[in-house]
């Protein structure tokens, strides 16, 4: 089996719920909530083709194959953290480092002030050198924690928490919904029977750690029938959704370049509409370099200007 970027991240989870005793112990660990920890496991656990948690009124407990999962887990992802600070501490010339992760696809969002700030913050000392790594919101928490990164931009949805070992600034919103192909089938059933027939049959393709929807076989809106692809990153998504294989859940800002030239069209999008909150975290409780400092200001100036 080769090891994609979606398996690092739901061994990342396995191990914070194996450490922590649990899936209600791990909440405030990861920020996600108890349900899309368990379809993380679930998924995990399908990927691999073993049971790795027993859950019950017993209490939880990893079987045998978990313990055996959860040894290669931490050696694994340990040499991964280890190495990858070895890398981000090759001197770079007397340059100061801005250590910064993230979220795919945020870069084109008019709403994000992380680039102008970026902006001004290069503009007043040119020898800051930011690094800014594009990663998913767990692979962010775990660099942040191992002190590969000094700042991280990730956003949750509504029902989620922030972590508690964590301080953050409120950046911005983003909407996202169902698009497809006009030719899809969605986009060309006639009357609200034929949607919902067409809607039940649709492979539906998002990112991997989308909460709201790919918990949420129990929304209302979404018909239990659907067959729901992870995918690593927005972009795959998108192929996905352009190509009239799938249903896509898209920020809106990352569908209307092709919503504009008629080749992507949002499905009831009140209906179907996810919010999710943006923020620029660090870790509380520690000193942070003044680059990270000076960004950090910028960015809480931003947010309450």
């Amino acid at each position: 089996m080769k090891l994609s970027n979606i398996d690092l991240r739901l061994l990342q989870v396995f191990r914070a719920v194996a450490e922590s005793g649990g899936f209600v112990r791990a909440q405030g660990l990861l920020g996600i909530s108890q349900p899309t920890i368990s379809s993380h496991i679930a998924n995990l656990e399908q990927r691999l083709q073993l049971t790795l948690c027993l859950r019950g009124p017993q209490g939880f407990s990893l079987t045998e194959e978990g313990q055996e999962v959860l040894r290669e887990a931490v050696d694994l992802l340990d040499y991964l953290d280890n190495a990858t600070i070895r890398l981000k501490n090759i001197a770079v010339g007397g340059l100061e480092r801005l250590r910064l992760a993230v979220l795919d696809a945020t870069v084109n969002n008019p709403d994000n002030p992380l680039t102008l700030a970026l902006e001004t913050l290069t503009q007043a000392n040119p020898r800051v050198l930011p690094e800014v790594t594009v990663t998913d919101f767990l692979a962010c928490l775990a660099d942040l924690r191992s002190e590969v990164m000094d700042l991280v931009v990730f956003g949750i949805a509504d029902e989620e928490k922030l972590p508690d070992d964590v301080e953050a600034v409120f950046l911005f919103n983003e909407i996202s919904t169902l698009y497809c192909n006009p030719r899809h089938p969605c986009a060309l059933a006639q009357g609200a029977a034929a949607f919902e027939t067409a809607l039940g049959a649709a492979k539906i393709s998002a990112h991997s750690f989308t909460p709201q929807l790919l918990e949420g076989r129990h929304n209302p809106d979404l018909p239990q029938s659907n067959t729901i692809f992870s995918q690593g990153t927005l972009e795959a998504t998108t192929y996905s959704a352009l190509a009239g294989s799938h249903v896509g859940l898209l920020p809106k800002h990352v569908a209307a370049p092709w919503e504009a030239q008629g080749r992507l069209v949002p499905l009831a999008a009140d209906r179907f509409q996810i919010s999710s909150r943006f923020y620029v975290v660090r870790l509380r409780d520690r000193n942070h370099p003044s680059s990270a400092q000076a960004l950090w200001q910028l960015l809480a100036q931003a947010s309450t200007g």
